[in-house]
């Protein structure tokens, strides 16, 4: 198993950007009552974990805490710094009753737990934080990812993996996901997260049969959502494993386009990655993710407080723009003190 050589990913920036203003406009269709509209473009969930995967696979990782401790700072950071900006918010203008145990989750970055442990009951999902606060889910699951990097790369590199290496991942999606439900377990963002790790470390170039394969793929799981939704739906088994089983596979298939269009019109691509615009943004996406939803649904909502909604979501565009720019800025100034 060999580290790809390639040191731009055009394709990877580009997916990374796609897949940011997919979450975005997601939770804008979401708040502005398109259910529809938002549960298909929350697939870029999915873009934004094999990115961060693949982005760890180009690299040897260390082993030692030195590669950890980065990651961390640069997660935990900007995250901390957001979470203590809103406590402060939630304090002084007593928008929703305090609890301590929800603050305390935060803090101990626990609550994307329930991503990972959840109750099996008919709603899917629970959690325990404010409101505009759900998303932070993905701090812990990412870190969570980031914990297990040194381990997996251990067994990614035996002779076992590199031989079974399909037959392993198809098992997991199709065998031991499903026997996990029953043990409330979700670990769907995790395989994701290292099959882009795994896309990277193996230098996979998507052919036309590879592309075709995966659209045929994409296809076939999100008929079968459809054909299921109406005899199960609500259920653990559709909400946790068949909806989601689909939505990546639409991710997936997106990651697929894109590697595609890379070969097919490399200059194409490769020019629109370059675009100071499309760097800019890729600049600030962990900030764009940690700062939008705070101002789309909950006490700060800029949908309570301006009736046009076409208006209303550009303030949010702008406002989520600028404050990603200020807290990118801070995170950097303490970033730097803590070194």
């Amino acid at each position: 198993m060999m580290t790809n050589t390639r040191k731009w990913y055009s394709e990877i920036v580009l997916l990374h950007c796609v897949g940011m203003l997919m979450i975005l406009f997601a939770h804008i269709a979401h708040a502005n009552g398109y259910m529809n509209v938002g549960e298909l473009l929350i697939t870029g969930v999915p873009l934004f974990l094999f990115v961060s995967g693949f982005l760890v696979g180009v690299k040897p990782v260390p082993h030692d805490m030195a590669w950890l401790l980065k990651k961390a700072k640069r997660i935990l950071v900007p995250y901390y710094i957001l979470l203590i900006v809103v406590l402060i918010l939630y304090l002084l203008l007593q928008t929703e009753p305090f609890k301590i145990k929800q603050w305390i989750i935060l803090f101990a970055d626990l609550q994307g737990l329930t991503n990972f442990l959840f109750y099996n009951d008919l709603t899917g999902y629970y959690s325990p934080l404010a409101q505009g606060l759900g998303h932070f889910w993905f701090v812990t699951i990412i870190m969570l990812c980031y914990l297990l990097v040194p381990l997996f790369e251990k067994y990614a590199s035996s002779g076992f993996w590199k031989k079974h290496s399909i037959a392993i991942i198809v098992t997991t999606v199709f065998v031991v996901q499903p026997v996990l439900l029953f043990y409330n377990v979700q670990i769907s963002a995790l395989v994701v997260f290292f099959l882009g790790y795994l896309f990277a470390k193996n230098g996979i170039e998507m052919t036309g049969k590879k592309f075709i394969s995966m659209t045929l793929a994409m296809i076939l799981l999100f008929g079968c959502r459809l054909i299921m939704r109406n005899y199960i739906d609500g259920t653990v088994i559709y909400n946790r494993y068949i909806a989601n089983l689909s939505n990546y596979a639409i991710g997936l298939w997106i990651v697929a386009l894109f590697f595609y269009l890379r070969i097919r019109i490399p200059k194409i691509i490769d020019g629109i990655s370059s675009w100071r615009f499309v760097l800019w943004l890729e600049s600030i996406i962990y900030e764009i993710y940690l700062v939008h939803h705070i101002i789309i649904k909950g006490s700060y909502s800029i949908y309570r407080y301006v009736d046009n909604s076409f208006i209303a979501t550009i303030i949010v565009i702008m406002i989520t723009a600028l404050f990603s720019i200020v807290l990118q800025a801070i995170s950097k100034i303490i970033s730097i003190k803590i070194q």
